[in-house]
């Protein structure tokens, strides 16, 4: 439940956005539909620091982003994804399970020069849903949402004032809330998605 409504706020957000800037007869933002594969890891030791942990997984992602270009070469970002990631367990025992998440990303990006094909460059942070943490160790709050630090670096290419293209990798790490030392000390989660967006200028 609390889930949906994150998705609608989200995208009335992005609507009133939009005509705000209609109405006020601008064309800093542009809608960008996202689709990638993402690729998440999950690590912790226990005191006699012997691996307690080690997961790993591939799964699809799918979002939609809006921009807001403050000037030609910087921008502000923020919508919403989904991705569900089939883990594989190696240790202790072998085992299967997915984690599915909705994240909300706020991005501060950067295009290195006013050209069509540009190094792109973004960083900021990610509120998600639920914490991988859960489906490993019962030491939280049940659906804790978690907020993961991101980086990432790629290129865009926009061959027409309306109509562009961003090619990214991203890398994420899970910084809170703490996980219980108790249980898993040395617990580490992170994520390498490469993302695609089709920016559409309005």
């Amino acid at each position: 439940m609390k889930t949906g409504k994150k998705a609608l706020f989200v995208c009335l957000f992005l609507f009133t956005w939009i005509n705000v800037n209609r109405v006020l007869g601008q064309s800093h933002f542009a809608i960008a539909p996202v689709i990638g594969i993402i690729h998440g890891s999950v690590t912790a030791n226990n005191y006699f620091d012997i691996p307690a942990v080690r997961d790993k997984g591939y799964g699809p992602l799918l979002g939609v982003m809006g921009h807001y270009f403050v000037t030609p070469k910087w921008s502000i970002s923020t919508g919403m994804n989904y991705h569900r990631i089939n883990y594989r367990r190696t240790t202790p025992n072998e085992n299967l399970y997915k984690s599915n998440h909705w994240n909300i990303p706020v991005l501060i990006n950067y295009k290195i020069i006013d050209r069509a094909l540009s190094p792109y460059f973004s960083a900021g942070g990610v509120l998600s849903s639920r914490s991988v943490y859960l489906d490993i160790a019962l030491a939280r709050p049940k659906f804790a949402t978690a907020f993961d630090l991101t980086i990432g670096a790629g290129v865009i290419y926009k061959p027409t004032s309306r109509v562009g293209w961003i090619i990214q990798p991203l890398w994420q790490k899970e910084v809170a809330p703490k996980p219980n030392n108790a249980i898993l000390p040395r617990y580490n989660a992170s994520k390498v998605s490469l993302q695609v967006q089709m920016l559409v200028q309005l």
